[in-house]
């Protein structure tokens, strides 16, 4: 079983302030993999904008900094950290792909995209949609 060694509180007071939660991974995290951080935070911080998050009806992009501190916090590596923050890319930009592979290298692109998949079965799930069964198949 995996624990999270903090409040959930703790991660979503962080994602009000990015900058502070980056100052906190910099203790986990090598240098490189801050830069690269502070480069998903900086794009994600221009394609979120003041978009809400259409479940929870929050601000995206604190959204995407509090699941990307949940997963910082289960000492995942910086790729899947990275992949958490653009997890809602694909739904800003038709190239999401080739535009996160170019940034962030062909792992984060992967890893979104497997994002992209459950979001889409999770969806698909949900009664107004029909089968996530007959979606499983496709994918």
């Amino acid at each position: 079983m995996v624990a999270v060694t903090r409040p959930l509180a703790q991660s979503i007071a962080e994602a009000a302030d990015p900058d502070r939660w980056l100052i906190a991974l910099s203790e986990r995290y090598p240098p490189q993999d801050i830069a690269r951080l502070r480069e998903a935070l900086d794009w994600v911080a221009e394609l979120y904008g003041n978009t809400l998050n259409t479940d929870t009806q929050t601000s995206l992009f604190i959204h995407a900094v509090a699941s990307a501190s949940i997963v910082a916090d289960l000492r995942m590596d910086a790729n899947a950290v990275i992949a958490a923050l653009l997890f809602c890319v694909p739904d800003k930009l038709s190239n999401a792909t080739e535009q996160i592979n170019k940034r962030f290298g062909s792992t984060v692109a992967a890893l979104v995209d497997g994002i992209l998949k459950v979001r889409q079965l999770r969806q698909l799930a949900q009664p107004q949609h029909g089968k996530a069964e007959d979606y499983a198949q496709q994918v």
